[in-house]
């Protein structure tokens, strides 16, 4: 019985040690691409792990303006460009800095992998070299009518 507490001890001590190392790199979001993952580090990040902070859900952002009206009908690229928009302000309303985002999840009508450029460029814009980690869920439609795109993100804001 002792053998196994010990085992146990073995197995997890070393857990800590890289958790530890890993949280230590610079105390912000750490981004995985592990090896024996497809190289999607184009797209997203296969793993991000999170800082301590308090933790912030923004609700899924579509293409609509202030006043509620659909932006760019019938534009993918237009609604994608309106929704990353409106993702930055509700980003800035949290106090929190898009390097915070952690996962995102994207709703996209109608998709063909031509929409994933224009989907890449503004994570690009908005999170640089390090995206979060994503989901891209391919839907027949979205809540309102005319709407081709939408985006969700949980973010960490590091104590």
């Amino acid at each position: 019985m002792h053998t196994g507490r010990r085992l146990r001890t073995a197995m997890i001590l070393p857990l800590l040690l890289l958790d530890t190392a890993v949280a230590a790199a610079d105390g912000g979001a750490v981004y995985l691409n592990p090896e024996g993952l497809h190289d999607a580090s184009k797209y997203y990040t296969h793993v991000v792990k999170a800082p301590k902070g308090t933790s912030v859900f923004i609700a899924g952002q579509i293409s609509v303006d202030p006043t509620g009206a659909l932006v760019g009908p019938g534009d993918k690229e237009a609604q994608v460009r309106r929704a990353f928009t409106n993702l930055r302000t509700a980003i800035a309303a949290a106090r929190a800095k898009p390097e915070h985002t952690v996962k995102i999840t994207v709703y996209s009508v109608d998709h063909t992998d031509a929409d994933l450029a224009i989907i890449g460029a503004e994570s690009t814009a908005l999170w640089g070299k390090k995206l979060p980690a994503s989901t891209l869920v391919p839907v027949p439609r979205l809540a309102r009518s005319g709407l081709l795109f939408e985006i969700d993100a949980e973010l960490v804001v590091p104590e």
